[in-house]
């Protein structure tokens, strides 16, 4: 599963007057921590990991070098579970030996390899953290400088897809060539809060543009409803507006279907609906965190994957 790092940027609103340009006050010297970690259980799952960075300012330039330079890579990070402690081991680029990357990096699933840039997280490389549903996981991160970061995750209980179904695309000007994906699930009677990725043949694990849902209006029943193939910005921008969310026929597809808990949710809720909720008309949620002392997420998985073959007509 592939993972990119985040780097949440927020300023507060800005009032323009119709007349005369305003410009804010904004101290530029003040950085926020930024966390991004998971914790999951399933199959093909990455081990525990945790990347630690500081934010830039919002008005402003930003080079990829700067980017990695704004890692956090002297921190003494670690997960406790049911009293006892895991410390994640800091790992850079740079630190292991060239004939070991290529293994690194698949075991991590998305190290990236970029000449000159030296790029580091914390992780579990040995998986010594053990995977116990619905049980408190508690991230402890604290900085040379003496600044702690704290924020608490669970892995939920996990809630398969019971069936899937490739359907023609609704609508009078139908593709042949394009299909319609439906699935169905069987929703527990408690609260449950669900993410999906979608992955072509070869190609890496995209969330949709609306990656999560909850339970709220299907709580303890079963329901169908469509799951969009993800795409990214750039083939956005080249597809075609029928064929949005249609799945190739005669293509494979891999699915993530993924369980969250709530504060997981929120942060992806509310992210999302920043990110696809723009324009000069649009309004401003603030993307909720479940970090102590920074922004950003500690967020625990439970996973099941499925490939499936969309069938010619």
């Amino acid at each position: 599963m592939i993972k990119n790092i985040l780097f949440l940027c927020f300023t507060s609103i800005i009032l323009l007057g119709c007349e005369e340009e305003f410009i804010p006050d904004i101290n530029e010297s003040d950085q926020e921590y930024i966390v991004e970690g998971y914790i999951e259980d399933g199959p093909n799952s990455l081990p525990p990991y945790v990347i630690l960075s500081r934010s830039f300012p919002f008005f402003g330039q930003i080079s990829a070098q700067e980017i990695f330079e704004l890692q956090i890579k002297d921190a003494e990070v670690s997960v406790r579970i049911n009293s006892q402690s895991y410390e994640l081991t800091p790992l850079c680029l740079n630190d292991i030996p060239e004939e070991f990357r290529d293994q690194i990096a698949q075991e991590i699933g998305f190290l990236p390899i970029f000449e000159g840039v030296d790029f580091c997280l914390y992780i579990d490389l040995l998986r010594e953290i053990p995977i116990i549903k619905d049980t408190p996981y508690e991230l402890k991160v604290e900085l040379n400088n003496g600044d702690r970061i704290n924020g608490q995750t669970t892995i939920p209980s996990h809630v398969p897809i019971h069936s899937f179904q490739f359907t023609s695309p609704p609508g009078a000007n139908q593709n042949d060539s394009m299909a319609r994906l439906l699935i169905t699930v069987k929703d527990p009677p408690e609260p449950n809060f669900y993410r999906y990725m979608t992955a072509g043949e070869g190609e890496p694990f995209l969330a949709g543009f609306a990656s999560v849902t909850d339970d709220l209006l299907f709580n303890g029943s079963t329901f169908d409803f469509p799951l969009q193939k993800a795409v990214t910005q750039e083939d956005l921008e080249e597809l075609q507006p029928e064929n949005f969310g249609l799945y190739m026929r005669g293509d494979s597809v891999r699915i993530r279907w993924l369980n969250i808990d709530e504060d997981h949710f929120d942060f992806w809720n509310t992210y999302e609906f920043n990110l696809n909720n723009q324009g000069p008309f649009s309004s401003y949620t603030r993307v909720s965190s479940n970090i102590s002392g920074a922004l950003g997420v500690w967020g625990g998985y439970s996973s099941s994957e499925y490939v499936l073959y969309v069938p010619e007509l």
